[in-house]
C-alpha cells in the first residue's frame, strides 16, 4: 500500500506540465478534482473501498499547480509536491519527499482522463510502459476529472429574518 501512497503523490506531478511554451499552444491543465477510477498494483486490481480505507479517504485528489491534495484515511489533509518533464516520451513525473517509497513514474492525459504508472520503490527503475503486471513492482492508476462545481447564486430572502418589517403607518 506504500506504493499506492507514492502513486497518489505522483498525481500531483502531472499538473506541472500545463505551462505553455512560446511557440506551442497551451497544454491542457490538470488542475481540478480527480476521482480515482481504478488502481492496479503488481498485477492485482485494488477495490475502491480498499483504496479509501488505506490511501485516500473519499477517493478524490485535487491538483493545483504542482501540489496534489487529498484526505488521508483518518481524515487528515495532505499536500504533496512534484515535478514533471513533458518533453520526455512518455511524459515523466518525479515525486518530492518520497524517500521511503518510489517516486519515479510516467503519465498521460487525454482530456478528463489521466493515467499514471509509478515504480514501487526508490531503487526501482522508472516505468517505460503503462502496465503493472505481476512482478513488475509497479502501480497503475486511472483517474477521471470531476466537473467543476457550479457556484450557487445568492438569493436574498423576501424578508430579512433578523429585522421584521416596520408596521404600516395608519393613513
Amino acid at each position: 500500500m506504500n506504493r499506492l501512497v507514492a502513486f497518489v503523490v505522483s498525481l500531483a506531478a502531472v499538473a506541472g506540465w500545463a505551462t505553455a511554451q512560446p511557440d506551442r499552444p497551451a497544454a491542457p491543465t490538470t488542475d481540478g478534482t480527480w476521482e480515482v477510477v481504478a488502481v492496479i498494483e503488481d498485477g492485482r486490481l485494488i477495490p475502491g473501498e480498499q483504496v479509501q480505507k488505506s490511501l485516500i479517504k473519499d477517493g478524490k485528489v485535487t491538483i493545483r499547480g504542482q501540489v496534489l491534495s487529498f484526505l488521508c484515511p483518518e481524515g487528515k489533509p495532505r499536500d504533496l509536491a512534484f515535478v514533471t518533464d513533458a518533453a520526455k516520451s512518455p511524459k515523466q513525473i518525479d515525486l518530492l519527499g518520497t524517500e521511503k517509497i518510489g517516486g519515479k513514474g510516467i503519465y498521460r492525459q487525454d482530456g478528463d482522463n489521466l493515467v499514471i504508472c509509478l515504480g514501487g520503490d526508490p531503487s526501482a527503475p522508472r516505468p517505460t510502459e503503462f502496465a503493472a503486471l505481476p512482478g513488475q513492482n509497479a502501480v497503475l492508476m486511472t483517474l477521471r476529472r470531476l466537473p467543476a462545481a457550479t457556484p450557487v447564486a445568492y438569493t436574498p430572502p423576501a424578508r430579512d429574518p433578523l429585522f421584521p418589517p416596520e408596521p404600516a403607518k395608519p393613513q
